[in-house]
């Protein structure tokens, strides 16, 4: 007996022993939180050979006697290159060591009770079918007053402004630059390193004029008429324009630059017209 009770009691003890091993069950696992998307890329500067996109040459609207120019603020992300309107843009070229020039021309270009050319959104408010020479202001990002020159120079993308330069060979001048392209592929440069700032404040209000030397007012001599919103049959449209620029450079001979077209990836040539004020380039003879 006293043996039969011995090993009920240690049959009841391996059956107590193995019920207290048995593992808990598991709680299931936690789900698994999808990956979290990239954050998005920042809008990388655009340069003149990933513009070429989005510039097709040909034909394009000649600047008529009434066109006007106006100013805008651009982007990294935005193009400086001639639009679906095919009229001709301008850039603004500037160099961090011309400090005096580069504020007077943001205050001719875009201050606020000192501009003397309205922005692309009021004029084209006044006039939604006028012809523009709009003239882009490079800006890093964007800015809280679009009309206050100090945040316009602080944010103004000097490294763009650097690229295009070089791009165009025209990197020795440490002056104002403003550049123009026309839409069949013409280019002009008017460099105010010799300006001062009261010159170069006074040459915004129609600066492609100083550079071409065109009349303004109609029926000006010299100056042939341009009906406003008709494709020239040359696709010369500054080169035509520039009839009476010879009254300026006389008939110096002009020195040439070479430069590799970024747009089009060719060699070209600009001339180069001293006067006392200005360096003047053109991809065509302008006297």
């Amino acid at each position: 007996m006293m043996i039969r009770a011995a090993i009920a009691a240690l049959g009841l003890f391996a059956f107590m022993g193995g019920c207290a091993s048995a593992p808990a069950p598991m709680a299931p696992p936690p789900p698994v939180s999808p990956p979290m998307p990239p954050p998005p890329e920042p809008p990388r500067p655009t340069s003149p050979s990933t513009e070429s996109g989005r510039f097709n040459q040909g034909p394009g609207v000649a600047l008529p006697n009434g066109y006007q120019v106006v100013s805008n603020v651009l982007s990294p992300a935005q193009s400086y290159l001639p639009r679906g309107d095919r009229m001709p843009t301008g850039v603004v070229l500037l160099d961090p060591s011309a400090r005096a020039q580069n504020e007077a021309l943001c205050r001719g270009l875009l201050g606020r009770g000192t501009a003397t050319v309205p922005t692309q959104a009021e004029a084209r408010a006044n006039d939604p079918t006028g012809d523009l020479l709009v003239t882009h202001w490079l800006l890093r990002g964007p800015v809280e007053d679009a009309k206050d020159c100090r945040q316009l120079l602080e944010g103004y993308d000097f490294e763009r402004a650097r690229r295009i330069k070089a791009a165009y060979a025209i990197s020795n001048s440490n002056g104002p630059i403003l550049l123009a392209l026309d839409p069949s592929g013409e280019v002009v440069f008017l460099d105010l390193k010799r300006s001062s700032p009261e010159e170069v404040y006074d040459t915004v209000r129609d600066w492609i004029a100083v550079a071409l030397r065109s009349p303004l007012d109609t029926g000006a001599q010299g100056a042939p008429q341009l009906p406003g919103g008709i494709a020239t049959s040359m696709n010369r449209l500054f080169a035509q324009i520039a009839t009476g620029f010879s009254s300026l450079v006389g008939d110096q001979q002009p020195t040439v630059l070479a430069f590799n077209d970024p747009l089009v990836g060719t060699e070209r040539q600009f001339r180069l017209y001293q006067t006392s004020r200005f360096l003047v380039g053109a991809t065509f003879r302008l006297s």
